[in-house]
């Protein structure tokens, strides 16, 4: 991206902040001819057009304009990608209201801010969003930003895993496994597991694994452990592949 490709967005980005209603239509004929150069240059950005699309009653502009900073964020500019992430949060967008304050938990662009991501992640969660419902609950649950609730936490994994999400199907899956916050039931550990490793999620074959392989709600067979454990590290999974190691 050009140096006056960037002077270009942090112009729009300080139109958008002040409360104009964005650039007018051949500005906006540009930045949507810019976004889908970039999503013909950048391989993973069609990725993460997939990965995020549009919100409902999001303009089909706005969405462009996330995508394009999705592409900023993914070059480095970081700071700059969460301004432009703020200007459409401010307008409703809960991708961007995701991203927001994901940058703010993990201190992308900006200082580390625990409290600032929470309120941004609460936007995104009453508009459904699961991974910030996810993230919410890690909040809730570690005390960090916010007050620590474990019931909370747990109501807000619920949420997210029964919309599909395998980070969170995951997340309860442990607390099940651990009777943290609820009854320690391995079935229903298995059951959350199960669900996110049909989506191929590294962390949740990784456990199935380590259930089978401890005879926790199932009984033990090191030969399947060791199945859940390959399908695992295919997928990522760094416990996984130590896990191997041990067994070998």
């Amino acid at each position: 991206m050009s140096d006056k490709e960037i002077e270009f967005l942090d112009q729009l980005v300080e139109k958008r902040a002040r409360g104009r209603k964005g650039p007018r239509i051949w500005l906006r004929a540009y930045l949507t001819g810019l976004a889908l150069l970039l999503l013909g240059a950048i391989g993973t950005l069609g990725y993460a057009a997939i990965k995020h699309p549009p919100p409902p009653n999001t303009s089909l502009v706005s969405h462009v304009e996330f995508t394009l900073a999705l592409v900023v964020q993914k070059l480095g500019y970081q700071t700059r990608a969460l301004k432009m992430f703020e200007a459409l949060a401010k307008e409703g967008h809960s991708e961007a209201e995701f991203f927001v304050g994901f940058m703010f938990d993990t201190g992308r662009g900006v200082k580390e801010n625990p409290a600032a991501a929470v309120k941004w992640y609460r936007k995104a969660a009453e508009r459904d969003h699961a991974m910030a419902l996810n993230n919410l609950a890690d909040l809730y649950l570690n005390g960090r930003g916010v007050g620590r609730d474990v019931d909370r936490a747990v109501a807000l994994y619920q949420r997210a895993a029964r919309g599909g999400d395998p980070v969170a199907q995951t997340n309860l899956g442990q607390l099940y496994m651990h009777g943290r916050g609820v009854p320690r039931i391995p079935d229903q550990a298995i059951a959350w597991f199960r669900e996110a490793a049909a989506q191929d999620y590294g962390p949740a074959m990784y456990y199935l694994g380590l259930m089978q392989l401890r005879g926790w709600g199932m009984p033990v067979d090191r030969a399947e452990a060791k199945n859940w454990f390959k399908k695992a590290a295919a997928a990522g999974s760094a416990a996984a592949e130590r896990a191997l190691e041990e067994m070998n």
